[in-house]
């Protein structure tokens, strides 16, 4: 994984990140993470891997902060 240092450059930059809820059923939801507009080339490819591995574990804090008991 890449450290922030050298993700310098591209940290400068900006992607998008999207959440999209969907009804599950009447107590449940379902939440997707979107994260589009990587650019091109060896510093964006580290950056992307970087996030990807990242965002399941942002997932798991989000799922684990407001599920419900």
């Amino acid at each position: 994984m890449a450290r922030a240092r050298e993700l310098a450059v591209i940290r400068k930059l900006r992607t998008r990140v999207y959440f999209d809820f969907s009804e599950v059923d009447g107590e449940r939801k379902s939440l997707t993470l979107r994260n589009p507009g990587h650019g091109q080339g060896e510093d964006w490819m580290r950056a992307k891997a970087h996030f990807a591995s990242a965002w399941p574990e942002v997932m798991a804090s989000l799922e684990k902060r407001y599920a419900k008991p």
